[in-house]
């Protein structure tokens, strides 16, 4: 009995017991694929936190680390804010922080100030 087990196992194993091969057009499997990598770029880039004019003087951790400052960026501007001063433009919110050109270039837009000016 146990032989007879033995040999279906070895059967079923080694057989191929697949219909046909299946046939792949790899034109339209390269075409499909491209489709699917830019839906979940799409997706991506619908996922991404969507950025509101802001006053960048009540920036905090949270807001900084979805803006993309590091930590010592966002504890500079902390730090600034606790000896009661204000941040009255982009290139003094650089000066204070350090944050790159980039990364400014980026936020700076939606910086709102409370007497409406930026430079």
């Amino acid at each position: 009995m146990s032989l007879l087990i033995i040999v279906l196992q070895c059967v079923y194993f080694f057989v191929d017991f697949s219909g046909k091969d299946i046939i792949t057009n790899d034109m339209e499997l390269a075409k499909f694929t491209k489709e699917i990598d830019s839906l979940k770029a799409i997706e991506l880039e619908a996922r991404k936190p969507k950025i509101f004019p802001f006053n960048p003087n009540f920036i905090t951790d949270y807001k900084g680390a979805t803006l993309g400052m590091s930590n010592q960026e966002i504890d500079r501007l902390l730090n600034f804010r606790k000896q009661d001063q204000w941040i009255n433009s982009s290139k003094q919110f650089q000066e204070v922080t350090q944050v790159s050109d980039s990364l400014l270039k980026r936020i700076s837009p939606y910086f709102k100030f409370q007497h409406g000016y930026q430079s």
